[in-house]
């Protein structure tokens, strides 16, 4: 009676922690509380996501640097050098060893395994190197129907390397399951072109598995697989769970490491896909990921809460299935075969628990085959694993990055990361390990047996694959949430203005939206409004959230005043890197490139305007721009672009240094409310004054004089000449333009924005688009060399009594890259 009631224990605490980390994201969550997800956040509230009686969530926010100068692989230098020294001779710790093309690799502490006897039968061409531990044994009893074709790596043989200069083994730490690195250094350094990765409780089920042969004849020929195509493209899963689609015994099933998030996520069941049948290059899959029988690999929630064993009930001729490209899909260190081109992700990470490191592996893995354009697969049960016993619970605590991290770690890799590397996948390779320490997902002794291992793959001759460039014009841009505050009672220019705008010049897969709307407001008025705008841009942006906020009147003020404070307290609302700051009447003015908002080194640009004017109310908002920190100047005006691009974690240190300089407040809110009786103010303003002192160097600073005999720059340390280069923008602020009242202003300032975004090309060659341009007066000489109104005038203030702006203009239009999905429709409207 005592075992079952521990047991129903087990059960009902799991159960519960299931609920709680997986259903608040789940489609029943929403039902409950309403339509969509608000945050009823104060501005006081503290900006984590959670509460004090729930914890908080993990929120992949880069919260440490790694020193610039132990980067080892920096395109510009090492790599280059590196490429004509790679070693010809065979390294001594594998000169009198085996030489084979076909490996298998496994580590045990165990006896020989029956797994093991089974690899053992495989043909003669296959060798096989087991990597031991200090808890292992010494000796290994390995002459079972393969003599001499197999290598046991004691504890002692892998010190003895150390000595020989094998530095990954004298640098892995042991009794960890990383120690598996070794052997995969072995097999590649005695010639492999393929690699099975293996558990030594997972048996092969025939002799040899169709997996171990998947580029035995004509690599180049096509094969067929299946793959699963998401039913619905606007609402796709971030994570691919194969096990349902593959014949699993039990639909409800999860492959280890599946983010908790997507278990129950509508989108991401078996349902939400159709699969067909499609033929691709075998020699563009670089893995093969079997499923197991009986034992399959899946977490300790499971394992605690569900059925085991179950078998795969092969379907569809046993054909494997493809990951989709716009999916990620954990797959293990237990039952994989990895082809020569992906060997370069080999690396088990040693600074995370073992049950988390595979999966890791096969998350950033994963990312740089995408950028290299191969591709993963899962193949039906090629394998029964009988597992090692196991206690369910002390695997539960060594998953627990997996349940914690690894929905974020599979969005950042989506969205979110990037590298200045455009072909050196070995540079590619080390700024992904290096963000993912950065992030907190991996510690930094991991960045340095990764530097480590690259530079052993190269020293043994181990060719990386290149990269295509495209890849990264595509993942470069950084993660950026436009935040807009929003009022139902203007949403008709809300519409005819930022919305068309935004619809017509973003690239919708850039754009993410997040509209904030007034908690207070009466729900028959609030929720239309926000179902409104989700489906009128959900079809034009990458994602569209609308969340509600409850501000207190006697803090903010009500109206105006409100949507200043908001600001400040962004970090409350989004998760993303960067946010950016738009007003509901902004209106962009052409295609939006990455260089618009971001510069080459991945800092956003602020455009600053001297406040060198003698107009009431900027001298006004002067003087508070001078409290907010006790200053003797206010070095720039920042209210004279958008979007206003801020990197998210800054907004905590700004409320931080403005009450630094004023402890009679207790808090921001209280120091709000004494701002606001300074009389007239500009949050962006306020918030540059503390990011050109304390993150100046995290910014590239444009700086627009009024006029030639402006001085207010020249007079403030700090700004050079290059910060004074002008810089065109990409909106204007309609309601503050002087030409607004025109007839047919918005049309023409979409017309002129549209044919100064096309490149020389399409006038060259007379395009459909470039003869709309051109009868409407815009060619390519002019277009060229005539600067657009709209990018330099802002609020009644024309940057360009400065000659300069031709130059920078000139530079503008040469990044323009030609758009293939421009709105044929929208383009109809403007040029009729």
């Amino acid at each position: 009676m005592g075992n079952l009631k521990t047991v129903f224990f087990v059960i009902l605490v799991t159960s519960i922690l299931i609920i709680i980390l997986v259903y608040p994201h789940s489609k029943g969550f929403l039902q409950i509380w309403g339509k969509y997800p608000s945050l009823p956040l104060s501005a006081t509230t503290v900006p984590q996501l959670g509460t004090a009686t729930s914890g908080t969530l993990f929120q992949g926010a880069k919260v440490q640097s790694f020193p610039r100068n132990r980067i080892k692989f920096s395109e510009d230098g090492y790599i280059l050098n590196r490429r004509h020294k790679i070693l010809t001779y065979r390294p001594k710790w594998a000169h009198e060893r085996l030489e084979c093309k076909k490996w298998s690799v496994t580590t045990t502490i165990f006896e020989v395994s029956e797994a093991v006897k089974v690899q053992m039968t495989l043909p003669p061409e296959w060798c096989m190197v087991i990597v031991g531990d200090r808890k292992g044994l010494e000796n290994y009893t390995v002459n079972e129907g393969k003599t001499g074709r197999v290598i046991y790596l004691s504890a002692q043989d892998q010190e003895r390397l150390a000595t020989e200069g094998v530095k990954l083994s004298a640098k892995l730490p042991w009794n960890h399951f990383g120690r598996k690195n070794l052997g995969y250094l072995y097999a590649i350094a005695s010639g492999a072109q393929l690699i099975w990765d293996f558990d030594d409780d997972n048996s092969l089920l025939s002799t040899p598995a169709q997996i171990m042969e998947p580029n035995s004849d004509d690599a180049v020929v096509d094969t067929t697989v299946l793959q699963a195509v998401s039913k619905n493209d606007k609402l796709a899963c971030n994570s691919f769970n194969p096990m349902p689609l593959m014949g699993a015994g039990q639909l409800s099933s999860w492959p280890r490491g599946l983010p908790l998030v997507d278990i129950k996520a509508s989108e991401c069941q078996a349902d939400a896909y159709r699969v067909e049948k499609t033929t691709i290059a075998k020699n563009k899959i670089a893995v093969y990921q079997s499923l197991a029988n009986h034992d399959p690999d899946v977490d300790a929630i499971y394992r605690l809460t569900q059925n085991l064993p179950f078998d795969f009930e092969p379907v569809q001729n046993k054909q494997s299935l493809l990951v989709p490209d716009s999916a990620f899909a954990p797959f293990n260190a237990q039952a994989t075969l990895f082809t020569y081109e992906a060997f370069f992700m080999l690396f088990l990470p040693v600074t995370v628990h073992g049950r988390v490191s595979d999966i890791w592996r096969s998350y950033l893995g994963q990312k740089l085959l995408k950028n290299l354009g191969y591709k993963v697969v899962f193949t039906h049960a090629q394998v029964v694993q009988y597992r090692n016993v196991h206690n369910y619970l002390a695997d539960f605590e060594s998953e627990r990055d997996l349940y914690l991290k690894s929905g974020k770690l599979v969005e950042y890799l989506k969205y979110n990361f990037t590298s200045d590397c455009t072909y050196s996948l070995e540079c590619h390779f080390e700024s992904l390990i290096i963000s993912l320490y950065e992030h907190d997902y991996i510690k930094i002794g991991d960045v340095y047996h990764f530097q480590t291992w690259i530079r052993s793959l190269m020293d043994y001759g181990y060719k990386f694959p290149q990269l295509a460039k495209q890849y990264y014009l595509q993942s470069k841009w950084p993660d950026l949430n436009l935040f807009v505050p929003v009022h139902p009672g203007g949403e008709g220019e809300l519409n005819k203005l930022l919305l068309r705008s935004l619809k017509f010049f973003w690239p919708k897969p850039l754009l993410k939206l997040l509209f904030l709307v007034d908690q207070e407001l009466p729900p028959a008025t609030r929720d239309p409004f926000a179902e409104r705008l989700k489906k009128s841009m959900e079809e034009n942006a990458k994602s569209v959230e609308v969340k509600f906020n409850f501000i207190p009147r006697h803090i903010s003020g009500g109206g105006h005043d409100r949507q200043q404070l908001i600001m400040f307290w962004a970090d409350n609302f989004t998760n993303s890197e960067y946010v950016g700051f738009l007003d509901d009447d902004t209106f962009i003015t052409n295609h939006v490139l990455l260089e618009d908002i971001f510069d080459e080194k991945g800092r956003p640009h602020v455009w600053g305007r001297s406040n060198h004017i003698s107009d009431g109310f900027w001298k006004g908002v002067e003087k508070t721009t001078r409290w907010t920190d006790n200053s003797d100047v206010e070095v720039m005006r920042t209210m004279n672009y958008f979007p206003v691009v801020v990197k998210t974690s800054h907004l905590k240190d700004i409320r931080s240094n403005m009450l630094k300089h004023h402890p009679e407040f207790k808090n921001f809110d209280d120091f709000f409310r004494g701002l606001r009786t300074k009389g007239y103010y500009s949050q962006f303003n306020s918030m540059h004054q503390q990011l050109w002192k304390l993150k100046n160097d995290e910014y590239n600073w444009h700086l627009e004089a009024i006029s030639a005999r402006d001085n207010h720059f020249k007079q403030i340390i700090g700004i050079t000449q290059e910060m004074t280069f002008p810089k065109p923008r990409c909106a204007l602020h309609f309601n503050y333009d002087n030409r607004r009242r025109q007839p047919k202003f918005v049309e023409d300032v979409l017309k002129r924005g549209f044919c100064y975004s096309l490149v020389k090309s399409e006038f060259d060659t007379k395009s459909e688009h470039s003869q709309l341009c051109t009868n409407a007066g815009y060619n390519w000489a002019s277009i060229s060399t005539t600067t657009n109104t709209d990018q330099w005038s802002f609020e009644g203030l024309d940057w360009r009594w400065d000659n300069r702006t031709v130059l920078a203009h000139v530079k503008r239009i040469a990044l323009n890259r030609a758009r293939s999905d421009w709105n044929e429709e929208e383009l109809k409207l403007i040029f009729a």
